[in-house]
């Protein structure tokens, strides 16, 4: 009985520290900065934005990296770090299909992927002062469409990048 109940507490030790093991989460590092650091209000923003490896071991991301449905958001956010919303909504387009292995690049440790997107500041109803972009990153693949690759998914969750300090002045 007692050889049992040792094998049973040794079972139990090994399956509860295997659910207690999780996927670490990727060494990935977003950043952004702007073209300038003073706008009007009907200007555009152009942000470089880079997704950086900043780990031990390669991994995938979609190559296309845009606003909305290719991972890229962002929050505007003005001097008291309230969030300022545009004067109309937009709805993003649909994903499009994640079942090419083409549509991955790989990111070595050390190597970024990055692109220029632009802003439109004209969007919001914007005063003069100071606000900031905060642009995050979020992989659209489900765990299981990583084609037998380390692939960013989107459990791994919402990457942030720093805040990029921009200063709207009266036009």
């Amino acid at each position: 009985m007692q050889r049992f109940a040792f094998t049973f507490i040794v079972a139990l030790l090994a399956v509860s520290s295997l659910w207690a093991e999780e996927k670490p989460r990727p060494p990935l590092h977003v950043s952004c900065i702007a073209n300038q650091m003073s706008y009007t209000p009907a200007d555009t923003v152009t942000l470089t934005v880079t997704l950086e490896n900043v780990g031990a071991s390669d991994f995938y991301i979609h190559r296309h990296v845009e606003w909305g449905w290719a991972g890229i958001g962002f929050k505007l956010l003005d001097a008291t770090e309230h969030i300022v919303r545009p004067r109309k909504g937009s709805v993003p387009l649909p994903p499009p299909p994640l079942n090419d292995k083409s549509d991955l690049v790989g990111l070595s440790p050390g190597y970024f992927f990055g692109t220029n997107l632009e802003f439109e500041l004209s969007h919001y109803d914007l005063r003069p002062g100071s606000y900031y972009i905060e642009v995050s990153y979020r992989s659209n693949y489900r765990e299981d469409d990583g084609f037998g690759l380390p692939v960013l998914t989107s459990a791994d969750g919402e990457f942030l990048s720093n805040r990029v300090r921009i200063v709207v002045r009266p036009n």
